[in-house]
């Protein structure tokens, strides 16, 4: 099974806010159009893009064993141009170890045994528009003018924004008993995540803003989920389901940049 696509996503965003105040009748019959000293209008808009191209191969050998490879190429315009493609693969196998001849013994009782291991890298842009380029906001501060005239002031940015980046690797074991009546996984995993993108203190003198949105560090998660599953009963009138599961995890930053 073979499955190729390519995708395109804009998102545009226009917001509009105008006010004046110190209106000092309420007789709808007057047009009192406040005191203009208070007025005030501001305007935003936002552009952005992410495209992609992607490819998927399943492969299954007498349902047994099941491999799959699946990779991705992304493309968005939060990032400066030399930072703004991504390339994200990964890949699966999985046995069906039931399936095997010599499992026939136990497969009255067995009704699943699949043993997993996988490996992927995925990407993480979930960020402003138009941090990493120089750019100005209208001051709207009364004090802030200057003969007359609003000042613009220039905005925080870091100019070397990329991805960021996760590498999982899990391990995994699903069984089923007596029809699937009771059944669950195991699963063991190791996170590795580079190139954080999150916000940070600017030294002062080095940037526009104290706060800038930056790639600072890396961090680890590992941990191991159990869960298990029961059809306790199971009537025309009357359904009982048990689930139970628990989950260890250890998470910690493993290097800071900034």
């Amino acid at each position: 099974n073979v499955l190729l696509g390519a995708s395109r996503e804009q998102f545009r965003y226009n917001t509009t806010s105008a006010s004046r105040k110190d209106f000092p009748t309420d007789d709808f019959e007057v047009i009192d159009p406040g005191d203009a000293a208070t007025a005030t209008a501001t305007g935003n808009k936002t552009y952005s893009a992410l495209t992609s191209v992607f490819g998927r191969l399943n492969y299954s050998y007498k349902d047994r064993y099941l491999f799959e490879a699946n990779v991705r190429r992304d493309g968005s315009s939060k990032f400066a141009r030399g930072h703004r493609w991504g390339t994200f693969p990964s890949a699966a196998f999985a046995w069906t170890v039931l399936n095997e001849p010599w499992m026939k013994p136990v497969q009255s009782v067995m009704s699943n045994l699949k043993i997993r291991v996988g490996y992927g890298i995925t990407g993480q842009q979930e960020i402003g528009d138009y941090k990493y380029m120089a750019s100005y906001t209208l001051g709207t501060n009364p004090n802030g003018q200057y003969l007359g005239s609003f000042l613009l002031k220039p905005n925080g940015y870091s100019p070397d924004l990329k991805w960021e980046q996760t590498t999982t690797y899990n391990l995994g074991i699903d069984y089923g008993f007596l029809n699937n009546r009771i059944n669950g996984s195991v699963e063991i995993y190791k996170k590795n995540t580079k190139d954080l993108l999150n916000n940070v203190s600017a030294p002062a003198g080095t940037n526009f803003s104290n706060i800038i949105i930056a790639n600072v560090g890396e961090m680890e998660n590992k941990g191991v989920e159990f869960n298990i599953n029961a059809l306790a009963i199971n009537t025309k009138d009357f359904t009982w389901e048990l689930g139970y599961n628990v989950t260890w995890n250890d998470s910690k930053i493993t290097k800071l940049t900034a």
